[in-house]
């Protein structure tokens, strides 16, 4: 027992460690600031949404999530379902990113390996974004 609790340690740690598939949709009418940083609401449609994580439209990187916020207050992570607002500090709304787009986790090969040494811990929704990410690689 001791060693499977161990196990499940290590398991979360380095679920806690990885950066998660994400797909977001930026909400019409919800842009707070334009740019540095460009603040607006998402709806996270997949996945896990956590700061440090670099977002891309149309495979173009648009930035890094430097800050995720609930009503008013800065939240560590956002799941499926949730609507948060976000700031990314190389976004210009208008520019490369506008309302209505599906922004997606800029995931490394290496992210994507070690996310699936991982594969049957994650939520159904993020196995199912990190399946769809990862065809569209060619390896």
């Amino acid at each position: 027992q001791w060693i499977e609790e161990e196990k499940k340690k290590e398991i979360e740690a380095k679920l806690a460690a990885l950066p998660k598939p994400v797909k977001v949709r930026v909400i019409p009418g919800a842009i707070f600031r334009s740019s540095k940083p460009a603040i607006f609401g998402v709806d996270v449609l997949e996945g896990t949404l956590k700061p440090g994580i670099a977002l891309k439209r149309e495979g173009k990187v648009i930035g890094t999530v430097k800050e995720i916020q609930s009503e008013g207050r800065t939240i560590p992570q956002a799941i499926k379902g949730e609507r948060v607002a976000i700031s990314i500090e190389d976004a210009v709304v208008g520019k490369n990113v506008f309302e209505n787009d599906v922004l997606v986790s800029d995931l490394s090969r290496e992210d994507i390996e070690k996310l699936k040494e991982v594969f049957e811990y994650l939520r159904d929704d993020e196995k199912k974004l990190l399946t769809e990410i990862t065809s569209s690689f060619s390896y």
